[in-house]
């Protein structure tokens, strides 16, 4: 993960829903987190990081 976004949520989905998994996030030592960059109903591409409370 990069030092300067903000947290990840770690976002499960329901085994029947239109979601596909392009990435997943890991840490610096390679410990997988989850899923990262998921495309939902085709058309919605979900990033799921907060805001960084330094930059915002």
């Amino acid at each position: 993960m990069l030092q300067h976004t903000g947290n990840y949520l770690q976002l499960t989905y329901q085994a029947d829903s239109n979601v596909k998994i392009w990435s997943s996030a890991y840490t610096s030592i390679d410990q997988k987190l989850g899923n990262f960059m998921a495309v939902i109903d085709d058309h919605i591409i979900v990033l799921p990081m907060d805001q960084d409370p330094k930059h915002g």
